[in-house]
């Protein structure tokens, strides 16, 4: 009987999502989690990652001066994933007005 190593299944779906050209499942999670260390922590209080396809992170916020403000760091927060979190996950970022709760 031929045995594989026992693997996590984390670990066997980023494999899986690199070998089809897709960022990794858990991209969006890891850069959740270091939000407030990429962007500052006044930045993250008015917004926050909302979704990560096809290397585009789009970033919800507060309201429309937040997206013209954020316009002008984009490139300077695409460099910070890059560095931080991983090469090749972010490659642009948008930014949208999140709609009220």
């Amino acid at each position: 009987m031929n045995e594989r190593p026992v693997r996590r299944l984390g670990d066997a779906l980023n494999d899986v999502a690199r070998s089809l050209g897709m960022p990794e499942p858990d991209g969006l999670s890891r850069i959740m989690a270091a939000w407030s260390e990429l962007v500052g922590e006044a930045v993250a209080r008015h917004a926050r990652p909302g979704r990560l396809r096809d290397h585009v992170l789009t970033v919800e916020v507060d309201g429309g001066e937040w997206v013209t403000q954020l316009r002008y760091l984009e490139s300077s927060m695409v460099s910070a994933i890059t560095e931080r979190v991983g090469a090749g996950l972010v490659e642009r970022v948008t930014f949208v007005v999140a709609r009220p709760v």
